[in-house]
């Protein structure tokens, strides 16, 4: 009697812990550097969060390894509820390039929020006006020509590659710690060209801008470019069309907790605010969760790998 009264106890008080969730500040760790896309995304995306998360949202920066240093603090942080972090694309290519020393699904993986077209950019003054241009020059001068990524083991440093392959171009692959740092260097004439996402050159371009986008990566054009030709229609299919980004807790976080954040987040993303955000800056809607969310990331992460055991970039 007295074990079958300890167990109720118990159970009871689990139910109050949970029913209570959320009582502390939400730590959310973002994989990347500040500025880039990824941390763009995640703090605009807080703003909106917080109007429904009734404690103070913190973000903190954990760039290096393209992802992996950030995944792993999350992997190891304590399972409660108040600490999540932002997997996605790059933690697939992290853990498919050996960066990573736990399987992608180990994290408790809570939505993906969105994916984001890539572009291929260059300086305004820079002598390729087109995307045949830029590729036709890496083809008849091969390894001259820099191309940017966000990191190595990024997706976009896995694009880049991506492109070598796929296009026949030469490009000396060049990795920077986030993609604030590579749009730095390409503003700079550091490097020649770069692969980035749609919202972290947008500022930069127009008429009075200092970029030009050549490209938008994959098979259909990005709707914030809409006059600048895809790669697909081009001809080079198979090549990574965009970063995937979501959320998720550590490992072993209750399926309770997991719940009571998902009717929180459910009202974010239904915010006419985001919504209104979200088409500004061209993100493709593919929020989801649960089973839907698991077998997106399943179907994702097999396209990955059979694209980078193609390029040889599987350890």
């Amino acid at each position: 009697m007295r074990k079958l009264s300890l167990i109720l106890t118990i159970v009871l008080l689990g139910t109050v812990l949970f029913a209570a969730y959320p009582e502390k500040p939400l730590h959310i760790i973002v994989p990347f550097s500040a500025g880039g896309g990824t941390d763009f995304l995640i703090r605009n995306f807080s703003q909106i969060l917080q109007k429904y998360y009734p404690k103070p949202i913190v973000i903190e920066n954990v760039p290096g390894a393209g992802s992996a240093i950030g995944m792993k603090r999350l992997y190891n942080s304590k399972p409660d509820g108040y600490t999540m972090g932002v997997p996605g694309t790059h933690l697939l290519t992290a853990e498919l390039k050996g960066f990573v020393d736990f399987p992608w699904d180990a994290l408790t993986h809570v939505a993906v929020l969105n994916t984001e077209p890539y572009v291929i950019a260059v300086r305004k003054d820079s002598k390729w006006k087109t995307i045949e241009e830029l590729l036709e020059d890496a083809k008849e001068n091969p390894f001259t020509i820099t191309m940017g990524t966000a990191g190595a083991g990024a997706l976009t440093d896995i694009v880049a590659h991506a492109i070598n392959h796929r296009t026949g171009a030469k490009f000396v692959v060049v990795p920077f710690n986030g993609g604030a740092k590579e749009r730095a260097a390409l503003l700079g004439g550091h490097i020649s060209a770069g692969v980035f996402s749609g919202s972290e050159v947008l500022p930069y371009v127009g008429e009075e801008g200092e970029l030009r986008v050549l490209a938008t990566v994959g098979e259909k054009r990005s709707p914030l470019y809409p006059d600048v030709p895809s790669l697909g229609e081009l001809g080079y299919k198979g090549i990574p069309a965009g970063s995937v980004r979501g959320l998720a807790f550590p490992p072993n976080t209750p399926q309770e907790i997991v719940k009571k954040f998902e009717e929180i987040l459910l009202k974010a993303v239904n915010d006419p605010e985001w919504k209104e955000f979200s088409k500004k800056y061209g993100y493709v809607d593919t929020f989801c969760v649960g089973e839907d969310m698991m077998k997106f990331y399943k179907s994702l992460y097999e396209s990955l790998k059979e694209i980078m055991k193609e390029m040889g970039l599987i350890k």
